[in-house]
């Protein structure tokens, strides 16, 4: 889906950044800790990152669809974890009901799926700790 999970000016993070809840927790424009893939080294929490997991064209007995399914992971960190709780329902309450075009793509259907939580010790430390939600989003859209 080229275009739509770019860095900075893909069709999701653009997205995300126009929900005044989630700039309000991780910044807006070009300062927000919005990550594909990994974030930089000792980022503050909060923060998102997301990952591209699978993804494979939408295929029915008479053929190919014009449609793919993307699934991402998605981690909402926080100090603690009702922080990361409240970041993770923003994503997700903004992101399940995407519909139009982004980026030229056109998504379909949003669907949210598994939810877990955990935590990470912080690089370096021993107690300091970053509480994250993970759920798993499927993304139907029209094949680029």
């Amino acid at each position: 889906m080229p275009g739509f999970f770019d860095d900075e000016n893909g069709g999701l993070i653009t997205h995300w950044k126009t929900i005044a809840g989630i700039t309000a927790l991780v910044g807006a424009d070009t300062a927000a800790r919005i990550y594909p893939e990994a974030a930089p080294s000792g980022v503050n929490v909060p923060y998102i990152l997301f990952t591209r997991i699978t993804g494979e064209p939408v295929i029915y007995l008479g053929g190919p669809t014009g449609a793919r399914r993307t699934v991402l992971q998605v981690w909402c960190f926080g100090a603690t974890p009702a922080a990361a709780d409240a970041l993770s329902e923003l994503v997700k309450q903004n992101t399940q009901n995407m519909r139009g075009t982004y980026t030229g793509v056109v998504v379909n259907r949003v669907q949210v799926f598994s939810i877990t939580s955990g935590f990470n010790y912080r690089q370096g430390s021993n107690d300091l700790k970053d509480f994250w939600v993970m759920m798993t989003i499927h993304f139907v859209h029209g094949e680029s």
